[in-house]
């Protein structure tokens, strides 16, 4: 109630209109548009809709305030974007290096049924960490032309929060439900749970989609 309030009050000025001005356009009372702006009750809805055409706004700049200007696309925004996405891709590069080096000697010692622990440490942790990097790299390729961050901080930060959980949750069921399963009684009904949590890390596509909803939540 309090921004639509001030809301009218700024559209009405930046119009130059008067309280009574603006009552005459609405076919309402000089009174009605003052205790408007005083907070003291609400227009109906076809008025809020007749109020933001009179004062060339739109209902969500008169619900919720202006928006904010979105920040030059220039040279040196370009940059830092391509600056971003360098350092990004080179961050994938340098894991999946790690990654194929690893993974080629932990392969090895399976056969032998030696070092499980590293065989490990390839599959459930190195993999997923290239993925989500390389995830996070394609969207900051495309930032370069394209900028995919939305405006609202609150859907960047449900974002971030949601790609961080959605990876650390798929990477605890698959690597915990095992381990735990057993100890408490619960494995055989919780195989199915695993079995489709083995499938969707397998496939490493849920991996990717995080690192893109990190990276647009990011900043």
């Amino acid at each position: 109630m309090h921004d639509i309030a001030r809301n009218l009050k700024r559209l009405r000025r930046q119009k130059g209109l008067t309280q009574e001005a603006l009552a005459d356009k609405l076919h309402v009372t000089r009174q009605a548009v003052s205790n408007w702006e005083r907070n003291q009750n609400l227009p109906e809805l076809e008025v809020l809709l007749a109020a933001a055409e009179a004062l060339g706004a739109s209902m969500d700049e008169l619900l919720y305030g202006p928006r904010p200007a979105a920040p030059p696309d220039g040279p040196e925004n370009r940059r830092k974007k391509v600056i971003t996405a360098a350092v990004l891709w080179g961050i994938w590069g340098a894991a999946l290096t790690f990654h194929l080096t690893w993974g080629l000697s932990a392969h090895e010692a399976i056969k032998q049924f030696d070092r499980m622990t590293d065989y490990w440490i390839d599959i459930c942790l190195l993999q997923p960490l290239c993925l989500l990097a390389f995830g996070m790299a394609l969207c900051a390729l495309v930032c370069v032309w394209r900028d995919l961050h939305p405006r609202r901080p609150a859907i960047r930060r449900s974002m971030f929060w949601l790609g961080i959980c959605t990876a650390a949750l798929l990477l605890l069921v698959v690597n915990l439900l095992p381990v735990v399963g057993p100890r408490i009684g619960l494995w055989p009904r919780l195989i199915d749970l695993w079995s489709v949590s083995l499938k969707f890390h397998s496939a490493g596509i849920p991996y990717l989609l995080c690192g893109g909803l990190i990276f647009c939540g990011w900043g």
